[in-house]
């Protein structure tokens, strides 16, 4: 049986978390790619469109969907609690912040990650090194 722990992020959210029980390391992992594709979605808009509303608009979408999904994984309001009103894809240390955040999760775990997970974990890894 999976043991449930109970984390404390930067002593504002208490989540509980299970790092040992496989079906709650799949939908963290269904979480990250799904955060990934978003980011992508927003990076793609920001790079290339030049209509500021339409910028506005998926940018603010997707911010909606992430912050949902990472309030579904690690309890509601964690995103406005460690948040507040900054945007969760925001840049740190050449990061989005959500991806700090699950980089973080994801070196708790004892169950690995699948694949594709790995793949997108690596991604967010490399972009802290570049300098």
């Amino acid at each position: 049986m999976s043991e449930r722990k109970r984390y404390n992020i930067n002593g504002k959210f208490d989540i509980i978390f299970e790092p040992d029980n496989p079906e709650y390391v799949k939908r963290l992992c269904a979480s990250l790619t799904t955060l990934d594709e978003l980011q992508g979605t927003i990076d793609a808009v920001c790079g290339k469109e030049t209509d500021h509303q339409k910028i506005h608009e998926v940018s603010s979408t997707c911010e909606a969907k992430m912050r949902e999904i990472i309030d579904a994984i690690l309890g509601a309001g964690c995103c406005q609690t460690l948040y507040g009103g900054t945007v969760v894809w925001a840049l740190s240390d050449r990061r989005p912040l959500w991806a700090n955040l699950m980089l973080s999760l994801f070196e708790q775990l004892t169950v690995p990650a699948d694949r594709r997970t790995k793949g997108v974990l690596k991604k967010y890894k490399r972009k802290r090194v570049k300098k």
